[in-house]
């Protein structure tokens, strides 16, 4: 049930967003709830800022995907 919540609370909270700010670092590419909550946005048309979190990191793989989208 608490995943069930997790989703509906991320689909209450980025479906009504016009704008998503999200961290660029190590622990939030490792996230999958992170990976789905930035597919999504993207997926709905929320425009998606990253904001650098982590000094002298540089997003690799799915998160460098969409940091430069």
């Amino acid at each position: 049930m608490t995943l069930l919540c997790d989703l509906c609370r991320m689909d209450d909270a980025i479906g009504n967003a016009q704008v998503m700010l999200y961290a660029v670092s190590e622990k939030y590419k490792e996230s999958g709830n992170c990976r789905f909550e930035a597919s999504y946005a993207r997926q709905l048309g929320v425009d998606i800022i990253p904001v650098m979190v982590q000094e002298s990191y540089s997003p690799s793989g799915w998160l460098r995907l969409v940091s430069r989208a």
